[in-house]
């Protein structure tokens, strides 16, 4: 008597479906590297950091979404956005800097000739 064992293979890991948040012809997506959020109109597909005119989340929706992103990432909504806005504060500060010291070397070579 032969008997057949099926085989079983392990199933690949299911990646987490963004949920999709809509409002007023909006959605809002996260973006991976900031944990900020950015909006993109459905119609014509144009992306932007603030959030859309009329867009309307309510509180209870708010909460899950800050409590999810807590969850992902360990920080409130309000640290991450504390944290871009210093990291683009520290940005631009840098970029200021360059271009204080290409000013100065361009000084320094015109005084040289």
């Amino acid at each position: 008597m032969s008997c057949t064992i099926p085989r079983t293979y392990p199933k690949e890991e299911e990646e987490e479906e963004e949920e999709i948040v809509r409002s007023n012809g909006w959605m809002r997506w996260m973006d991976d590297r900031s944990g900020k959020f950015y909006f993109q109109e459905e119609s014509t597909g144009k992306t932007q950091w603030e959030e859309p005119e009329g867009w309307n989340l309510g509180k209870e929706k708010q909460d899950d979404v800050e409590d999810e992103v807590k969850e992902d990432t360990g920080q409130t909504l309000d640290k991450l956005e504390e944290q871009e806005e210093r990291r683009e504060r520290e940005e631009m500060d840098a970029e200021r800097q360059r271009q204080k010291q290409e000013e100065e070397e361009e000084e320094e070579m015109q005084r040289q000739q």
